[in-house]
């Protein structure tokens, strides 16, 4: 060995400040580790989700000012409240409810019955409008336009919501006459599947339970796996977030969406067969049982119906156009002579690329969630807006003919 001095030696007295540096990166790296570990063990999870946990109770703690439990329809957004700081993500919204805990412009009182043609839209958090006050929801956005004719708008939309609730909520609303409406609008979510196969009703109490609490699909990892994500995620705490930083930086476009917006597995039942097989079949079947109850509920009533479909980034991302989703509540419609809003084309092309994908993504979707920001809500409205003005100039494919509202 030269000058009796080692590889390292030498290069330490070469590039002393390199050294220095990597030595010292080197301690807090196995500094790092040392007390994400203890973290770890004093607490039973890691740092990272620690922080999601606390999150997450501040989010129902919040959440419980607006939010309640309903005996006949499992829960809903309680009645006449104004709330400035409800929350979603990492956004602070407000939200207001008139007297029937609906999403609203204002609390006033609103009439049983109205000599006004009245549309009410019901579906999950996408129709709720998770980050928005209602104004900029696409249902509040429909309002604003049809108001000026001297129709009456209502948003029974809320996170979690499936066909059951759908069923249950308007089944509560019309047999006790608490509400009089000429048209509903429901919009299938692709998570609505999953809900319906989880949920049970019992028939004599008339409340909804959860059977299972966990979706028993497959998640897909559309980026692969990264060992050293995963440990610095556990056993880290600075160093991991260091490493999410740069990730975000020199990732490819792909990468940068994230887990939570694409390759989930509940939503991944239209494309893939183990969670079509795990969930997507018997979810489908319960769904369609309680849809066919609420279309006998509403006929009864001499209430309209119109369904809508719409993707979610997964289906955007795997170009899944012709999706079994669309297939299936289009066959519904038809055999029961109703009208489906298709929203497919809206978001996805036969000639798109995948990096056409991640631009639409990216374009109607809020950064690393699967919910849409305003320019989603503004097609979701331009589209329903088109089909009422009966306009060809629309992204919305249409199953079924329609009947002019009021007549």
């Amino acid at each position: 060995m030269k000058d009796g001095q080692s590889g390292f030696a030498r290069f330490l007295n070469r590039y002393p400040v390199i050294s220095i540096s990597i030595i010292l990166l080197l301690l807090v790296f196995l500094v790092d580790i040392a007390f994400g570990t203890i973290y770890h063990l004093v607490q039973g999870r890691s740092f990272y989700d620690q922080q999601k946990l606390i999150a997450k109770k501040r989010y129902r703690s919040i959440q419980n000012q607006y939010r309640s439990r309903h005996p006949d329809f499992h829960h809903s957004f309680r009645m006449s409240k104004i709330v400035k700081n409800a929350v979603w993500g990492g956004l602070t919204y407000r939200l207001v409810t008139n007297g029937y805990g609906f999403k609203a412009k204002t609390t006033l009182p609103v009439s049983p019955s109205s000599q006004n043609w009245r549309i009410l839209f019901i579906g999950d958090s996408f129709t709720g409008g998770l980050g928005f006050s209602h104004e900029n929801t696409f249902v509040g956005l429909i309002e604003s336009e049809l108001e000026r004719s001297g129709i009456e708008v209502f948003n029974a939309g809320v996170s979690s919501y499936s066909p059951m609730i759908y069923w249950r909520k308007l089944h509560y609303f019309l047999e006790n006459d608490l509400l009089e409406v000429d048209e509903v609008v429901v919009y299938i979510d692709i998570s609505d599947i999953d809900d319906d196969d989880m949920r049970l009703l019992d028939e004599t109490t008339g409340r909804i339970y959860r059977w299972r609490l966990q979706n028993k699909g497959r998640p897909k990892n559309i980026f692969g796996t990264s060992v050293f994500y995963d440990f610095t995620h556990s056993y880290t705490i600075a160093t991991h977030w260091v490493y999410s930083k740069v990730a975000d930086v020199l990732q490819n476009r792909d990468s940068l969406l994230k887990r939570a917006q694409v390759g989930r597995s509940k939503e991944r039942w239209t494309m893939d067969e183990f969670s079509y097989e795990a969930y997507g079949k018997s979810g489908l079947q319960k769904a369609r049982n309680n849809m066919d109850k609420l279309l006998a509920l509403l006929n009864q009533h001499e209430v309209g119906l119109t369904i809508a479909v719409y993707p979610w980034p997964d289906q955007i991302y795997e170009k899944d156009l012709n999706s079994i989703q669309v297939s299936y509540w289009a066959e519904w419609a038809r055999e029961n002579d109703i009208e489906l809003l298709n929203y497919f084309p809206c978001f996805i092309s036969d000639s798109d690329t995948r990096k056409d994908a991640v631009d639409t993504i990216r374009r109607y979707f809020f950064k690393g969630d699967i919910h849409w920001n305003k320019s989603g809500h503004e097609v979701i409205a331009d589209g329903y807006l088109a089909f009422h003005n009966q306009s060809s100039e629309s992204c919305v494919s249409i199953v079924g003919l329609r009947s002019i509202p009021g007549t």
